[in-house]
C-alpha cells in the first residue's frame, strides 16, 4: 500500500496538526458489532485515527476496522456527519494500528 503525506497546502490544520496525516485507499471497512461492511473512503489517515467518507450515518461509538493491503486500524467512531448529499463524514479515534500478515500460498 503507497501510503504518502497529505500535502494538500492546508497549511493552517497541518500546523495544529499533533502528526502528519496520509491520504490512502482501504480495501475493507466493518462495523465490528453487526459485521456490516461499510462502503467508505479514507480521506487521511494517521496513527491516532483516520477521517472516513460513509454512505449512510454511522452511530459513534461503534467499533470499526479499517483493513489495508499491508495494515489494520482498528477503532471507535467519535463523529459522524453530513458532509454533502449522500456522503458522511465520519471520524475514527485509533484503538490499534498494526501490520497484516502477508500471506504466501
Amino acid at each position: 500500500m503507497a501510503i504518502t503525506p497529505n500535502l494538500s497546502g492546508d497549511t493552517a490544520a497541518s500546523t495544529k496538526r499533533r502528526e502528519p496525516r496520509f491520504a490512502c485507499r482501504p480495501t475493507n471497512v466493518t462495523a465490528i458489532e453487526t459485521g456490516l461492511r461499510l462502503t467508505a473512503t479514507v480521506v487521511e489517515v494517521s496513527r491516532s485515527g483516520c477521517r472516513l467518507h460513509v454512505d449512510s450515518l454511522v452511530p459513534v461509538g461503534t467499533r470499526v476496522v479499517v483493513e489495508f493491503e499491508r495494515h489494520r486500524l482498528s477503532g471507535r467512531i467519535r463523529y459522524c456527519r453530513i458532509d454533502s448529499p449522500g456522503v458522511f463524514e465520519a471520524g475514527v479515534e485509533t484503538e490499534d494500528f498494526s501490520n497484516t500478515p502477508t500471506v504466501v500460498t
